[in-house]
């Protein structure tokens, strides 16, 4: 009966110093925010809390401003965004420097964004 006691105090401990780290890391990329994509009329607002919420991707381009709306959340290494239509993508995220990111993925290959 220690032994469980032991055993389910130490995961406790372990699970708590996970979340905390990962909520640290998360702050320090201070996601949310207006960033700007190197390719030019790309725009991308982030909004809510360090781990997700809602997002804008304006795109200007020769036929006018297109814009995708949706939901974000960070997956591990990984941004997920969602569109209002329901439609789902993942991109790799990096972190180069502070105020600016890389996103590689669906609809969004090998982007760098700065922060605006």
């Amino acid at each position: 009966m220690r032994l469980l006691v032991l055993l389910a105090l130490v995961g406790a401990v372990v699970w708590a110093l996970r979340r905390s780290l990962r909520e640290e890391r998360l702050a320090r990329l201070e996601l949310v925010g207006r960033w700007a994509c190197e390719e030019a009329g790309v725009e991308l607002l982030l909004e809510g809390s360090a781990s997700g919420g809602t997002y804008e991707e304006r795109v200007r381009g020769a036929a006018g401003v297109s814009r995708e709306r949706g939901r974000w959340r960070v997956d591990g290494d990984a941004l997920e965004f969602t569109t209002d239509a329901g439609e789902v993508s993942r991109c790799e995220l990096r972190a180069f420097a502070p105020g600016r990111m890389g996103l590689h993925g669906a609809g969004r290959a090998q982007r760098i964004y700065e922060r605006r």
